[in-house]
């Protein structure tokens, strides 16, 4: 076990070694930006800063203060002595062309350091970005479950030198989307928790229901007046629909005296949500028009609005609508009526649909108007394999539709992909996947995918702590070393136990995915079983280890014992999976009560355990509302 004092002087000089390299050849000495609580340095802005700009240089001191314990005072339009100057690019600087959407560049030389962004969002990520140079690090929303541990690591360091440098970063996506899906877990302040986090990983776009499922539960009216600061503030994009035709033609207002507006299936009109109205009834599209019209008036904050089928989606069978052609099709010329509505009316607005369910292919000869940007959502694919895998049978449908989507010929704008890389079907399960995220993003970059978002719940947020951090990062750097990131967390998170806790997540990486009662994936038998429990019991080792390591170590311990937790459930899952793979080969007369006890166990693992930030619990929601995730 490392001595806690030896641990604090080694962190204290990993602090100090960041802060001095890597430097290029032609690097100078670094320069001392504040020592022993005190700094000669200004944070300084244009005299007439926007809102983001001034956040962007407030968390500049708010940060750099926690780091040394000295004042950064800040400044308007002063640029005599020493300053860091926050802003925009120069609108004649070659380099905002290259920089392109949300580029940044951040300088450091003695007595000025400037950092920039193409807009005022990036000038905020050119703030992170050189805090974390520096060292600090954002793993994680500060939600309240984390406790004094938080999501974040802020150094300390009595002096503070900077390199000489000159760094520029574009985004390898321009979308970047965090989505708060059903919101089971989500309330008004972890939702401001996400919020601050966001763009410290260079998310950009927030994406949020209008009423999911119609269940009143997640509602962007709950919470808009409350969170539309929060993203004003940082300069974030409000993406606002999701699931709900139904929205703007409920059957609660229209049914009783337009029946003939409703989706007809087994012969009759239909009253369901989940079935699409007649959108052949000219009548019924204009109305739905007017209302989503209505809707984008009375919600100015929205960037881009989500056009989206109810989930779990059945289409009219009566003549008229199968006359206007396949799902696909159907949804498309939805998706175009409302498209030329919002170009002529809400210009700065985009419409975004799905490829998803049984539109996932594109149409045939209906093209998309050009204010439209797209999800690809690969709902049932295989996490065993990556997605372009083609002996992968769940995937190959995916990736065959998405090459097609990328052509051209009928879709030629920002297609993004909606990537499940945390799923409610996966029940909470340690499904943690960084490698396979950062080379899928990379895959999808090279074919010309230009955004990507994975959906959240405070809930189980720990449990799938690396996957939202690594999605981040990849997203904005598709080119990313994935080890040495990975190397990067498993050390400033978990300190002193850092070796046994990067090999752990290795061995989950490899053994989850392949064996967990998940969607899409399939095992072979007995010796997959046998050999996926050897891997788990392993990691149980590991994380041993890990304890022992970080005893006294402040919040890891705690950190640690929350991974245990989440084996512990992994390994209960896999006994049932293989014991219930036995009882259908004709096992023993007493493996349906051994398997009983294994269902209670987890029922009391999951139950005991709420409030950590490692299980949600589904409640309040139908067989048809949860089945498709």
């Amino acid at each position: 076990m490392i001595n806690r004092r030896l641990y604090s002087l080694l962190l204290t000089l990993s602090v100090l070694c960041f802060c001095l390299g890597p430097l290029t050849a032609e690097a100078e000495t670094p320069f001392v930006l504040a020592e022993g609580g005190q700094t000669r340095y200004r944070i300084v802005t244009d005299p007439s800063p926007s809102e983001t700009v001034r956040f962007a240089a407030e968390e500049l001191q708010k940060y750099l203060s926690k780091f040394t314990g000295a004042n950064f005072a800040l400044a308007k339009g002063e640029t005599r002595g020493d300053v860091i100057w926050v802003g925009l690019v120069d609108p004649a600087s070659a380099s905002k062309q290259v920089l392109g959407f949300d580029g940044y560049t951040y300088e450091t030389k003695p007595g000025a350091i400037r950092l920039a962004g193409v807009n005022d969002r990036a000038a905020l990520f050119a703030v992170y970005a050189f805090l974390e140079e520096l060292g600090c690090r954002w793993f994680a929303p500060n939600f309240d479950f984390y406790g004094s541990g938080g999501g974040e690591i802020v150094p300390r360091a009595d002096t503070l030198r900077v390199p000489v440098l000159h760094k520029t970063a574009k985004p390898s996506m321009t979308y970047r989307k965090k989505d708060v899906a059903e919101g089971r877990s989500h309330n008004l302040a972890n939702l401001r928790q996400m919020i601050d986090w966001m763009p410290k990983v260079g998310l950009n776009v927030f994406v949020c229901p209008i009423d999911e499922f119609g269940a009143g539960i997640t509602v962007w009216d709950n919470w808009r007046l409350d969170l539309i600061p929060e993203l004003k503030k940082r300069g974030l994009l409000a993406e606002i629909g999701q699931h709900g035709y139904e929205n703007f033609l409920p059957p609660s207002t229209y049914f009783a005296e337009h029946p003939e507006w409703f989706g007809m299936r087994n012969g009759q009109r239909s009253r369901a949500q989940n079935v699409v109205f007649e959108t052949s009834n000219r009548e019924a599209l204009a109305r739905f028009l007017a209302n989503v019209e209505s809707y984008l008036r009375s919600h100015p904050e929205i960037n881009i609005f989500d056009l989206w089928p109810p989930d779990g989606v059945r289409w009219s069978e009566s003549p008229e609508s199968l006359k206007l052609g396949t799902p696909t099709e159907r949804h498309a010329q939805v998706v175009n009526a409302v498209a030329r509505m919002v170009k002529e009316k809400f210009p700065r607005v985009k419409v975004e649909f799905l490829a998803y369910q049984d539109y996932t292919v594109p149409p045939v000869s209906i093209r998309f108007e050009d204010n439209t940007v797209m999800d690809f959502c690969p709902i049932a694919r295989s996490f065993q394999t990556p997605i372009w895998d083609e002996q992968n049978k769940a995937n190959r449908p995916y990736h065959d539709a998405l090459k097609q989507w990328l052509k051209g010929d009928v879709f030629g704008n920002n297609i993004s992909i909606y990537t499940y890389y945390r799923k409610y079907a996966w029940r909470s399960l340690p499904v943690v996947i960084p490698r396979l995220i950062a080379a899928e993003t990379k895959y999808f970059k090279s074919l010309g995918v230009d955004g990507i978002g994975m959906y959240s719940e405070p809930a189980d947020w720990f449990t799938y702590e690396l996957n939202h951090y690594v999605l981040a990062k990849a997203s904005m750097d598709s080119e990313l070393d994935v080890d040495g990131l990975l190397r990067d967390y498993a050390r400033k998170r978990f300190g002193p136990a850092w070796q046994p806790i990067y090999r752990y997540f290795e061995v989950i990486e490899a053994t989850v995915s392949g064996v967990a009662k998940i969607p899409g994936t399939a095992v072979a038998g007995a010796p997959d079983y046998r050999k996926a429990e050897a891997s788990l019991r392993e990691a149980q080792d590991l994380l041993k280890e890990a304890a022992q390591e970080s005893v006294g170590y402040g919040f890891i311990p705690e950190l640690i014992a929350r991974l245990q937790l989440s084996l512990q459930y992994a390994l209960n899952d896999l006994q049932i999976r293989f014991l219930a793979w036995q009882i259908a080969e004709g096992g023993r007369g007493d493996q349906g009560t051994a398997l009983v006890a294994l269902l209670n166990e987890r029922r009391d693992l999951y139950l005991s355990n709420q409030g950590k930030g490692i299980f949600l619990v589904v409640t309040g929601y139908t067989k048809y509302e949860t089945g498709a995730k």
